[in-house]
C-alpha cells in the first residue's frame, strides 16, 4: 500500500478562487488492482494535495477494473494561464519523465528531479506522483502541457495573482527541494552518471587516434549523454604536433583503440613517441577500450597492416603479468576489488568472473626496475584463489625535471563490457577524470 509522505503534503487544501482544476482528454486507462504486475495500486482516491494545492484523483473503472484516465500526450490550456500546476506519474525510469509547459517564449521543460513529490508506493513497484510548476513570462500565457515518460493525471491552472504568490511559491520550492534530495539517492548510477558528464568542461579530454574499439557502455554515453560533445578527437597531424598535444590543453586522454595504437604519422615511429612524450610531461591516459590488450599492434598512417611485436606500453614501464583465453574449468574464477582502493568504488564485493562474450584477460602490472608505481584496484583470482593478475589499475610514472607524474588508468574490457559493473565503472572513471580536471583549472 502507498503512503502519503508527510514532510511534501499538505491535507485538506482546496484551489482557491485564482487557482482551478481544468479538464482534457483522458484515453489512458493507468491499472489500480493489486493483482496485475503493471499497477499503481494504492494510489490514493480523491483529493491528493501537495506543496500548497490539491488535485481532484478519482477513480474510475474500465471492463470491471478499477482505472485512472490520464492522458499521455499534450492538453491544451485553453484560454491560457499565468501558472500552471501538472500532476503526473511516471510510466518507467523516473529519470526519464518530464514535464513541458508551452508558452510564447518556446517551451519550459521540467524534469522529474526538479518536480516535488505528492505521493510515494513501497518497493517492488515505487510508483510517484509528482507535481510540475510552471509560470509564464510576465504578460504571457501558458497553453499547454506536454507530458515525456509519465502520464497527466490533473492540471490546475491560475492567474498572475495565483502565479506571484509567494506562499504558494515557496511551498512549492520546498517540496521540490525535499524531492530532489530523495530522488538524487533514488536515482540508478545512469543518472548520476549523466550529470558528471555534463559538468566536465568542454575541450580538455583527447580521444586518441586510432579508435575503433568502445566497449558498450562508453557508445552508449556517447549516443545519450554530451560526453561527445566534451571530447577532442585528435587527428593523426595534430598528434604528432607537439605544440598541440600536451597535457597542459589536455591533462586526460582516452585510449578506445581496441588492440591497436598509432606509430607513425609522417616519420617512423613519431605517434608513439608523442604518445610517450605526452606522458613523460605529466598527462594521463585512460585506457577503456573493448579490446583485451590495449596497445598491443603498432599501426602506421597509409597501411592497414597490423604489427605483432612491438608493443607500447613496455615503453613506458607496463607490462603483461597474466593473461588466459578463457577461465580453467572447476571452480569459478572470481574478479576481487582490491582492499583499501578508492578509485572503482563502485565495486564493493567479488563477483564470479564472466561466462559469455569475450573472456580473454590480460592483466598488466608494472616493468621491474622502471620506477612506476601501481595503484592495483580489481583483480581476477583463479576459483583457487591464487592471483591471475590485475584488471585494473592506476599506473604512476616517475615524476620528470619539474616534478609531474604522468600516469594511466588501466580499466579491462572484463569490467567494461560486462553489464553487471560497467556502468558503476565507467561513473567511477568519469569522477577520477572530473577530479583530474579540476586540478589543473
Amino acid at each position: 500500500m502507498g503512503s502519503l509522505v508527510a514532510a511534501v503534503l499538505v491535507a485538506g487544501l482546496q484551489p482557491g478562487p485564482a487557482l482551478v482544476a481544468r479538464e482534457f482528454a483522458r484515453d489512458v486507462p493507468i491499472p489500480l488492482a493489486a493483482d496485475e504486475p503493471w499497477s499503481w495500486a494504492g494510489v490514493p482516491d480523491g483529493q491528493v494535495s501537495a506543496c500548497g494545492v490539491s488535485f481532484d484523483l478519482s477513480q474510475s473503472t474500465v471492463v470491471d477494473r478499477p482505472v485512472l484516465l490520464a492522458a499521455a500526450t499534450e492538453a491544451a490550456i485553453d484560454p491560457g494561464a499565468s501558472v500552471v500546476y501538472a500532476l503526473v506519474t511516471p510510466a518507467g525510469e523516473c529519470r526519464l519523465a518530464g514535464v513541458a509547459f508551452s508558452t510564447a517564449d518556446g517551451p519550459t521543460q521540467v524534469k522529474a528531479e526538479d518536480c516535488a513529490l505528492a505521493w510515494a508506493s513501497d518497493p517492488p513497484r515505487a510508483r510517484r506522483l509528482l507535481v510540475a510548476r510552471c509560470v509564464a513570462p510576465a504578460g504571457g500565457a501558458i497553453s499547454g502541457v506536454h507530458p515525456t515518460g509519465c502520464y497527466l493525471l490533473a492540471l490546475l491552472a491560475g492567474d498572475r495573482a495565483a502565479a506571484d504568490d509567494a506562499t504558494l511559491e515557496a511551498a512549492y520550492a520546498e517540496a521540490r527541494d525535499a524531492w530532489h534530495a530523495r530522488f538524487a539517492e533514488e536515482a540508478p548510477a545512469a543518472w548520476h552518471l549523466s550529470k558528471m558528464i555534463a559538468d566536465l568542461p568542454d575541450g580538455r579530454i583527447a580521444l586518441l587516434p586510432p579508435r575503433g574499439g568502445e566497449p558498450p557502455v562508453l557508445a552508449g554515453l556517447l549516443a545519450t549523454t554530451s560526453l561527445r560533445a566534451k571530447l577532442s578527437r585528435l587527428a593523426p597531424d595534430a598528434f604528432v604536433d607537439p605544440s598541440y598535444f600536451g597535457p597542459v590543453r589536455f591533462p586526460v586522454s582516452l585510449y578506445v583503440g581496441q588492440e591497436n595504437y598509432l606509430r607513425s604519422v609522417g616519420a617512423p615511429g613519431d605517434a608513439a613517441e608523442a604518445l610517450r612524450r605526452y606522458l613523460a610531461d605529466g598527462g594521463r591516459v585512460v585506457i577503456i577500450a573493448a579490446g583485451p590488450f590495449p596497445m598491443y599492434y603498432a599501426i602506421d598512417s597509409g597501411n592497414p597492416v597490423q604489427v605483432a611485436g612491438d608493443q607500447f606500453l613496455p615503453r613506458v614501464g607496463i607490462t603483461l603479468t597474466g593473461a588466459w583465453e578463457k577461465p580453467p574449468e572447476g571452480t569459478p574464477a572470481m574478479v576481487c576489488p582490491v582492499e583499501g582502493q578508492s578509485l572503482l568504488t563502485s565495486v564493493t564485493a567479488p563477483y564470479p568472473y564472466p561466462t559469455a562474450g569475450d573472456l580473454r584477460i590480460r592483466c598488466l602490472g608494472a616493468v621491474p626496475g622502471s620506477g612506476v608505481s601501481v595503484t592495483p584496484l580489481v583483480e581476477v583470482r583463479r576459483g583457487d584463489g591464487s592471483p591471475v593478475g590485475l584488471c585494473a589499475a592506476l599506473f604512476e610514472l616517475p615524476p620528470n625535471d619539474q616534478g609531474r607524474r604522468g600516469g594511466v588508468l588501466f580499466v579491462s574490457s572484463i569490467l567494461l563490457c560486462d553489464g553487471r559493473v560497467a556502468v558503476g565503472v565507467v561513473s567511477d572513471v568519469v569522477r577520477w577524470i572530473a577530479e583530474r580536471l579540476s586540478e589543473g583549472a
